[in-house]
């Protein structure tokens, strides 16, 4: 583990919150979490920054609710650093290591962002996920938009649909749009951020995408896809999602990935199931790092 004082790769603002939020609960000797003994209250800290609107997220996920410490400490930090327009506690009461809470309380301000991505706006909750580097998120959605070739007649579905940008994003340019996704709040936001827009021919769905999502499919008589725009996680698609989209047979499928590794290995499912890869282009989300994010192109074979 390092103890940084700076990250050349975030805003002097996130860096002064890091610092600040060390020296905070070091002075006051509070535990850290453990993940041999599962004890110990401090977990992650999430920052989030609007690139558009400089509004400013500050996400302190803890093992347990402790009101008095995180209220000292709410207090304390928006006081030092007057940027911060909303401060949340995630309370993660699983043993896994994820920086999501099973619930949350809102310390300070509406406890969620507004950032845009091209000429969208979108709400972002603390258990939303929206693209870090949100100027080069709109080169990457253009390239999936590209390569979908998309006529204006087509049936779409997003997977890990998060806040609902792609949704959003291409909804002008297909007849309707549909959103799976599994966390709830990034659900709610992605309604939200419909209705911040005026957008009419999306839906959201909660779906879990580690098991089959083929039965919301069928319960809410959703038709079936022509394309598929999938953007999963750094682990990928589950086995089961590549199962679905094999028996929904879309005739397109746009593959967006952070982690070309499990891409490789989804899309090799995917050929062997009938499809051929047609083409695919590295977009580079993380300057100053080997990070990219990659989108692939596939064609019912």
């Amino acid at each position: 583990v390092l103890d940084i004082d700076e990250c050349w790769l975030q805003s002097e603002t996130s860096n002064k919150v890091l610092n600040f939020t060390r020296e905070f609960f070091r002075s006051r000797n509070t535990t850290i979490y453990s993940t041999k003994t599962h004890e110990g209250y401090l977990r992650n800290l999430i920052i989030k920054t609007a690139h558009h609107t400089n509004e400013l997220m500050v996400n302190l996920v803890t093992s347990s609710e402790n009101e008095n410490i995180f209220k000292e400490y709410s207090d304390s930090i928006k006081t030092e650093i007057t940027e911060i327009t909303t401060i949340i506690n995630n309370i993660n009461l699983k043993k896994s290591q994820t920086a999501i809470g099973d619930y949350e309380k809102v310390f300070f301000g509406d406890g969620y962002i507004y950032d845009k991505i091209g000429d969208y706006k979108f709400r972002i909750s603390a258990n939303s996920f929206f693209q870090t580097n949100t100027l080069q998120a709109e080169n990457l959605y253009e390239t999936a938009k590209q390569f979908a070739d998309f006529k204006g007649d087509e049936i779409v579905y997003d997977l890990y649909s998060g806040a609902g940008t792609i949704t959003i994003y291409i909804s002008k340019s297909a007849k309707m749009v549909f959103g799976f996704e599994t966390v709830e709040p990034a659900v709610a936001d992605a309604k939200v951020n419909a209705g911040l827009n005026n957008i009419k021919n999306v839906r959201f769905y909660t779906a879990n995408l580690d098991k089959s999502f083929l039965p919301i499919i069928k319960e809410k008589n959703t038709p079936k896809p022509d394309i598929i725009i999938a953007d999963p996680p750094r682990s990928g698609m589950h086995p089961k999602t590549v199962n679905d989209i094999l028996e929904l047979k879309p005739q397109k499928i746009v593959y967006v990935s952070c982690n070309p590794a499990t891409q490789a290995r989804d899309i090799k499912m995917l050929i062997e199931g009938g499809y051929k890869l047609i083409k695919y282009r590295p977009v580079d989300m993380f300057p100053h790092t080997f990070h990219i994010e990659n989108v692939a192109f596939l064609e019912l074979g």
